[in-house]
């Protein structure tokens, strides 16, 4: 489980989107974690469409960081612990 949880969501420039789900991730941009390494997490863990993972990708890669997922604490986790495998500095944040 993931130990950093950023609250309340007043992150400046973060899109919040679905307000439905209590949690979401924030993922940060690096210099070294490939677009594709990050759009097969996204697709894989997500169940995004390449095309989806490929919008986030550049919004990390643009802004330097993005809300990517919002669901329940355990599946944000699980896509925390993906993306952190990876090299991308990710948390979990509660709405």
């Amino acid at each position: 489980m993931s130990k950093t949880i950023v609250k309340p969501v007043t992150i400046e420039g973060i899109e919040l989107g679905s307000l439905t789900e209590r949690y979401a991730v924030l993922a940060f941009n690096n210099d070294v974690t490939t677009f594709s390494q990050v759009i097969a997490v996204l697709m894989t863990v997500c169940g995004y469409y390449a095309e989806k993972g490929r919008q986030y990708a550049s919004k990390i890669d643009r802004e330097g960081k993005a809300v990517v997922y919002w669901a329940s604490m355990e599946r944000c986790d699980g896509l925390i612990s993906a993306l952190r495998g990876i090299g991308v500095e990710s948390y979990l944040v509660e709405n």
